[in-house]
C-alpha cells in the first residue's frame, strides 16, 4: 500500500517548500512486520535529521527547518524504543540523549528573545545549529511537555543513568521540579 505524506505548502519555518513524498509499506506481512517496518522508518527519521553537535532534531525534511522542542522530546522516546526493539544500541541511545542534555544543561534560559527557553519552558522552534529561538517562537507548555516526558521516558528506561546532568535539566524545570519536589523524587536517589 502506498502512503502519502504531503509537505505543508506555505513552510514559514523552512527555507525550501518540498513536493510530495512517497513512502511504500509492505501491509503483506504480519502485524508485527508491519509495526517493526514502521518502528525502523521512524527510528530513521530521527537519527538522521539531527545536528550532530547538539543533538537538536529537526522538525522537517525540508532545508533549514529548525528544530521543534516537541521533536526532540519525541526523538528522545524513540532512541528509548529503538533500544528495546534491538534497532539501536543501548550505547548510541545513551549516547545521543547525553548529547541532546549537554545542551540543554548549557543552553540559556533568560528573557533575551534569542535565548533556548526561560525558567524550564522551551521556545516551540529553535535554531537547528544554535538552539536559540527561531522566528519569534513562543514559550510552548505542550511542546515542553513533549520534551519533559522524553526525559522522563529516558530517565526511566536507562536506570544506571539516572545521574546528576538529567536531574539538573528537570529541576530546571520549575513547573515539574515542584511536583517531583512533592512527590518525593530528589535527585539523590
Amino acid at each position: 500500500m502506498l502512503f502519502e505524506r504531503t509537505a505543508i505548502k506555505d513552510l514559514k519555518h523552512c527555507s525550501v517548500k518540498q513536493e510530495k513524498e512517497f513512502y511504500t509499506f509492505d501491509l503483506q506481512g504480519s502485524d508485527d512486520e508491519m509495526l517493526l517496518s514502521l518502528q525502523r522508518e521512524t527510528l530513521q527519521y530521527f537519527l538522521n535529521e539531527i545536528n550532530p553537535v547538539t543533538g537538536l532534531i529537526a522538525d522537517g525534511t525540508q532545508p533549514g527547518c529548525p528544530s521543534s522542542i516537541a521533536v526532540v522530546g519525541m526523538g528522545i522516546s524513540t532512541y528509548v524504543i529503538g533500544v528495546e526493539g534491538k534497532l539501536l544500541s543501548r550505547q548510541e541511545a545513551i549516547d545521543r540523549i547525553l548529547r541532546i542534555l549537554r545542551f540543554f544543561q548549557h543552553s540559556e534560559q533568560s528573557t533575551d528573545p534569542d535565548a533556548t527557553g526561560y525558567k524550564g519552558f522551551y521556545y516551540h522552534f529553535l535554531n537547528m545549529e544554535t538552539g536559540k529561538r527561531a522566528w519569534q517562537s513562543e514559550l510552548s507548555t505542550m511542546d515542553t511537555a513533549f520534551f519533559i516526558a522524553g526525559v522522563l521516558s529516558a530517565v526511566t528506561y536507562f536506570t544506571n543513568y539516572r545521574n546528576a546532568l538529567m536531574w539538573q535539566l528537570m529541576k530546571r524545570c520549575v513547573f515539574i521540579s515542584n511536583g517531583l519536589s512533592a512527590a518525593g523524587f530528589t535527585g539523590s536517589n
